[in-house]
């Protein structure tokens, strides 16, 4: 069994996940040859736990499959990209395809998504806001660093964005009325939910965008870009990522043709 390690900086890390971490699994068979070949994977500290409870377990196990080891390093994800460009890192967690073509060539998408991330609004109930873009203008907007894709589309319709390092300091302008509403992944917006309601203030979230999920490296692995890709579509095909929760504000992704 191909064992995979994890390095963390600053945290321990928690491993969960439905699918053991094996190459023996039935019906595929990794490149037994490139075990000793780990890379050194930038995992977003400031995205909380889809970093560590939900990205983490996926690709130990579709690097397991594919037949290498990976080095988690922790990281704000802003970093990560710089590291990357500069050939410090050798893969990021994940990223969306109009990210990686800011990256002046020196990234690559894995050819499959691991997933899809629904974008949303996160606001407190009574504010005059139906959950659209277009009723975004003229409002304060606290958006999370790590999605500049997100921010970019935004900056059409409001230019008063605030980026913020995490849910945390997003709760806690949104209760001090410094930001009118929050832009983030689904991911802990189930948990601030709840922790509002019990100070008695109700949120309200609506989702106004999709955007696919990659594994990215650098471009000096390019060549191993498809084990990678078939051994997601493997995990896919076998029912392994049907953990992913849509009210987290993650979607399954479809397995993309050869």
């Amino acid at each position: 069994m191909l064992r995979v390690r994890v390095w963390c900086l600053g945290f321990a890390l928690l491993l969960i996940g439905s699918a053991p971490a094996t190459s023996a699994s039935p019906g595929y068979t990794a490149i037994q040859a490139n075990a000793q070949i780990c890379l050194k994977v930038g995992f977003f500290s400031d995205f909380g736990e889809v970093s560590t409870k939900i990205a983490l377990p996926i690709l130990n196990r579709m690097y397991d499959l594919a037949g290498y080891c990976m080095n988690a390093v922790y990281m704000p994800s802003n970093r990560s990209k710089i590291l990357l460009q500069r050939g410090e890192l050798d893969a990021e967690m994940a990223r969306a395809p109009a990210t990686v073509a800011q990256m002046n060539g020196q990234a690559i998408l894995v050819p499959q998504p691991i997933m899809k991330v629904k974008i949303q609004f996160t606001w407190i109930d009574g504010l005059p806001f139906d959950g659209t873009l277009a009723n975004a203008q003229n409002k304060t907007v606290g958006i999370l660093r790590g999605l500049p894709t997100v921010h970019k589309h935004i900056e059409q319709y409001t230019k008063s964005v605030t980026l913020l390092q995490n849910l945390n300091s997003a709760g806690e302008l949104l209760e001090r009325g410094r930001i009118d509403m929050l832009v983030s992944g689904g991911i802990g917006y189930p948990q601030m939910r709840d922790n509002f309601a019990k100070r008695g203030i109700k949120l309200r979230a609506k989702s106004f965008l999709e955007i696919p999920a990659y594994h990215v490296l650098h471009y000096r692995h390019t060549a191993k870009a498809a084990a990678f890709a078939a051994a997601l579509k493997y995990m896919i095909a076998n029912g392994e990522l049907k953990g992913i929760n849509a009210e987290q504000g993650l979607l399954p992704a479809k397995i993309l043709p050869q």
